[in-house]
């Protein structure tokens, strides 16, 4: 049996799924163009009438505008020519698009651009052919998801440019933290306490002729006392404390960290208390407890938006979801690099099978394992997230707050 994260119901989702799909993938064939062959015509057209699109500068860093050329050849002269977008990380707003030659504007997003060039001549008949611009990064820049206070962590940045005049600004936008050097390319980051601290990146590259160009990058790192920080959980039948194990997952411990500070967790339930069928005495044993994707909103479960990306799997780390009450990170799809916010808490030393697939264990409960025991215990109902389980608690079992313990000297 798979453990996924839990996003809507799951019949009607497949069929989504499977709409989305091929509406993907007809998008990747629309936005993903690869360069045709210069002069493409269009199938009613016999008049020769032929296009070429293409660009002196098809590799250019972040923060550049690039120039289009259009080529016209054969058909009846004059030619109209006309530009849009065909693909590309960010959606430009083009001006003059009806010239031969086009400036795209400020690429900022890294990815490819794809370019489309229409020609019309006089009698109307139609040409097109595209061009490929690869937006590469200007800047690398790196920084630890996680800290430990007091301890000094290093960040990095590292230029794509040869422009000696290039400036670095590192600065702390939120949270109590001191930087060594904010103008360093490598400062080292000390945290003077536990909790969410940001930090911003900016780059400024001279341009001539032009306005200097300026790169900005976002970072967010969980502070923590130590390694083992511990989590309550109150909820409305009783408090639940978890210790989390930075040592083995720091990424699932910094992600889970960052959400709770956000308060995403308040107000979201344990909507999943799953059990698997036992050949042998024909009842239902316990199997996970699982929650932190969904809040009660007018009398309908709802998905809460995650705002993150999803965390690479540390599943490798030695924790074990066979660990009575261990805590892991649930999945989209099966992907092991998938999770975001729901988790669960294993019921069963029989979910060691669950380690294969991905599922990244990142604590355990360490106080309250009467109150899990208690809420797996309830009476459930036909679940409206996962078709054919009988899994939703019958009462709402809500994370009423979720905080960092606090630590007493």
């Amino acid at each position: 049996m798979g453990l996924r994260q839990t996003t809507a119901i799951d019949m009607i989702r497949h069929r989504i799924q499977i709409l989305r799909l091929v509406a993907v993938a007809a998008l990747s064939m629309a936005t993903c163009v690869p360069l045709r062959d210069a002069g493409v015509v269009s199938p009613d057209d016999v008049s020769g009438l032929t296009v070429t699109a293409s660009t002196l500068t098809p590799e250019v860093f972040e923060g550049t505008a690039v120039t289009l050329a259009a080529d016209a050849g054969g058909g009846t002269p004059p030619y109209l020519f006309r530009w849009d977008q065909n693909g590309g990380p960010a959606e430009l707003t083009l001006t003059e698009v009806t010239n031969s030659t086009f400036t795209t504007g400020t690429l900022l997003e890294i990815g490819t651009y794809t370019f489309r060039a229409v020609v019309t001549d006089s009698t109307g008949n139609h040409a097109t052919d595209y061009v490929a611009v690869q937006v590469q990064s200007v800047v690398t820049a790196t920084a630890p998801k996680l800290a430990v206070v007091g301890v000094p962590v290093l960040l990095s940045a590292t230029l794509e440019t040869q422009s000696g005049a290039a400036t670095v600004l590192w600065e702390v936008t939120f949270g109590d933290a001191l930087l060594s050097d904010t103008s360093s390319a490598n400062p080292t980051l000390t945290s003077n306490g536990p909790g969410t601290i940001r930090l911003r990146l900016t780059t400024t590259i001279p341009s001539t002729p032009g306005a200097p160009m300026t790169i900005k990058r976002d970072f967010e790192i969980a502070s923590v006392v130590d390694l083992t920080p511990q989590i309550l959980i109150e909820t409305n039948f009783g408090n639940i404390t978890i210790e989390l194990d930075g040592e083995a997952a720091p990424l699932h411990m910094a992600n889970f960290l960052l959400y709770m500070d956000d308060g995403f967790y308040a107000g979201t339930l344990f909507h999943r208390s799953a059990c698997t069928s036992d050949a042998v005495t024909g009842g239902c044993e316990p199997f996970v407890l699982q929650g932190g994707g969904y809040k009660r909103v007018n009398g309908a479960l709802e998905a809460v938006a995650v705002t993150r990306d999803p965390v690479p799997s540390e599943a490798d780390n030695g924790l074990s979801n066979g660990v009575l009450y261990s805590v892991a990170l649930a999945l989209n799809g099966g992907n092991p690099d998938s999770g975001t916010t729901q988790f669960f808490i294993n019921l069963s030393e029989k979910n060691s099978f669950l380690d294969a697939q991905g599922f990244t264990v990142f604590g355990k409960v360490v106080e309250g394992t009467n109150v899990v025991d208690d809420i797996a215990a309830m009476a459930t109902i036909a679940s409206p997230i996962v078709s054919g389980e009988v899994s939703l608690p019958a009462q709402d079992v809500i994370m009423e707050r979720v905080t960092r313990v606090s630590i007493v000297e």
